[in-house]
């Protein structure tokens, strides 16, 4: 159950990646943006 969850995790990040990313850098909130992604880095160190 566990793997499955993981799969959907990893789709949702990688649909995000692929269109919020990208369009926040092209809009200028580089910041905003790297901000996130560490977040969400940390949160998966965690598990």
């Amino acid at each position: 159950m566990r793997r499955a969850i993981q799969k959907i995790e990893s789709v949702i990040l990688e649909g995000h990646l692929h269109t919020h990313v990208v369009e926040g850098v092209k809009e200028g909130r580089d910041g905003e943006v790297l901000n996130e992604l560490l977040e969400l880095y940390n949160l998966q160190e965690r598990d």
